[in-house]
């Protein structure tokens, strides 16, 4: 039915409706559509609100980078001039990486403009152009600025050891992106754990059985025991050297280890501060502490 017109003046009834759909803007009284504060505040609750607002505004750059930097998605209904600027773009990018997804195809093929896209969030690789993905160079820069764009390089290049290297050694955690290949690479993986213990996580069943390469992790986070193999975890000489490495590993040895009355007692004994991680079912018992 037909709105009160005294509601389509009202900033708040109209910014609740606008949250619903941006098509409300369009249906707004003048005096709030001709705020231009009213509706930059109403882009940031709807982006689609930007392609009902004023044309003295869409046309207006300096508006629409405002209304980009607090609302990244509101790209998609810019004008296609501004879909093509390199600054408006980018501010768009900095809000939310997915509105590289409505740069103009220009912008999403410019290997400069990407990489500098890539460093804001890895993850506005996902929308560069295709060629750019599967560009072993630029996926070598791509990962230098944000080891998350690995998840986003084309499959190839996902099992690159070199591309791989790279991003691990940025940060470890990106192993979760690479190629089956390359989390059972020793080389690729050890890399990763030195900088990030826990994404041993990711790394394949068979290096999840190497005891060194676990022991290696657990050095720097007791935490790491966790995903190592079930095998190592129950394994009561390699659970003993585990928390002789690292005092927080006994929370995370296999189950019947972790309960184990004599093992626990051995553990305390060899290393002290494992007390504190002792199984809460074994704390009061006075041999044990």
């Amino acid at each position: 039915g037909k709105v009160n017109p005294e509601l389509l003046a009202d900033r708040s009834y109209v910014l609740a409706a606008v949250k619903v759909s941006g098509n409300a803007l369009a249906k707004a009284a003048p005096i709030l559509t001709e705020d231009r504060e009213f509706v930059l505040q109403a882009i940031r609750q709807n982006a689609g609100a930007l392609s009902h607002a004023p044309a003295s505004f869409r046309d207006d750059r300096l508006f629409v980078l405002e209304a980009l930097s607090s609302c990244g998605a509101a790209l998609e209904f810019a004008s296609h001039a501004l879909r093509a600027d390199r600054e408006l773009v980018l501010a768009a990018v900095r809000s939310d990486p997915r509105s590289l997804e409505h740069a103009s195809e220009a912008l999403r093929n410019d290997r400069s403009f990407v990489l500098e896209a890539v460093a804001e969030s890895g993850c506005a690789l996902q929308y560069a152009a295709q060629g750019l993905r599967e560009d072993k160079d630029f996926l070598l820069a791509a990962v230098k600025r944000s080891a998350d764009a690995l998840a986003f390089a084309g499959e190839r290049l996902r099992s690159d050891a070199e591309v791989c290297l790279v991003a691990v050694r940025r940060d470890g955690s990106a192993l979760r992106h690479a190629g089956k290949e390359m989390r059972d690479s020793r080389r690729v993986v050890v890399m990763a754990v030195r900088g990030h213990p826990s994404s041993l996580a990711y790394a394949s069943e068979a290096l999840k059985r190497d005891g060194e390469l676990v022991l290696a992790a657990v050095r720097l986070d007791g935490a790491a025991l966790a995903f190592a193999a079930e095998p190592l975890r129950g394994d009561r000489d390699f659970a003993l050297a585990a928390i002789k490495a690292n005092a927080t590993a006994l929370g995370h040895v296999g189950e019947s280890l972790r309960t184990s009355r004599d093992f626990v007692i051995d553990v305390v004994r060899a290393r002290p501060l494992a007390l504190e991680y002792v199984d809460a079912s074994l704390r009061r018992d006075r041999q044990v502490v």
